[in-house]
């Protein structure tokens, strides 16, 4: 995970910033979440066709 120091903020910045993370998280997620869901899929089919007998249950790779 990347490491960021994040300064002090008072509560009006902070919420402001939420607000912000929260618009970009919906616009990315409206642009790109057919993208994303193809990327899972056809990672989780690859997965399927090199290993058939082996179990996709894999606890540190979610699809999501």
């Amino acid at each position: 995970m990347l490491e960021i120091e994040l300064p002090e903020l008072s509560d009006e910045a902070a919420a402001a910033m939420a607000d912000v993370l929260v618009q970009l998280y919906h616009r990315f997620e409206a642009t790109y979440y057919a993208q994303i869901l193809s990327h899972h899929a056809d990672r989780a089919l690859n997965v399927n066709l090199t290993c058939p007998g082996c179990s996709t249950a894999d606890p540190d790779n979610e699809l999501f």
